[in-house]
């Protein structure tokens, strides 16, 4: 009934398949017209982070990415769980965590700075935090230094 009332065409995909080797290869032969998907750039994340903050929560991220840039700039920043994150070798070691009042410098290993740090927060085996609000300036020397020790930590453990 080919064309007839009621027929219909379907769109004919090319699989990559040549008359060579169709059946008899699992995987496809790539022509040039095909292109792979590219992953997102990680700086375009970490720009896309900040567009989606609510006014106020901006300028308080932007001084926590800062500070801890300054601190360790060898961190790889990425957005994971929604969070602008920093990664040491595959390894998360710090994260920016927005609240309606307030933003949290997530620290991964915090639990092991906990004694040198007492302004960290939190509970547990492993993740401690530094509670910034909004309404006040970030102490960027602070941070820093929680910054430098995390990253302390994260390398001994690496090499553990």
């Amino acid at each position: 009934m080919a064309g007839g009332k009621g027929a219909h065409t379907v769109p004919v995909r090319s699989t990559g398949l040549t008359a060579e080797n169709r059946g008899h290869s699992s995987r496809p032969v790539r022509d040039e017209s095909s292109q792979m998907r590219q992953l997102v750039r990680p700086s375009a994340l970490v720009a896309t982070y900040f567009d989606t903050l609510a006014p106020n929560q901006v300028a308080t991220a932007k001084a926590l990415q800062q500070a801890v840039q300054t601190a360790a700039p060898q961190l790889e920043q990425t957005v994971k769980w929604g969070n602008l994150t920093f990664v040491l070798e595959g390894r998360n070691l710090l994260a920016v965590v927005t609240h309606k009042a307030h933003a949290h410098l997530q620290v991964f290993n915090g639990a092991l700075l906990a004694q040198d740090f007492p302004e960290l927060e939190g509970v547990g085996k492993g993740i401690r935090h530094l509670k910034q609000r909004y309404s006040q300036p970030v102490d960027a020397t602070l941070v820093q230094d929680v910054v430098r020790a995390a990253v302390a930590v994260g390398v001994a453990r690496r090499e553990d």
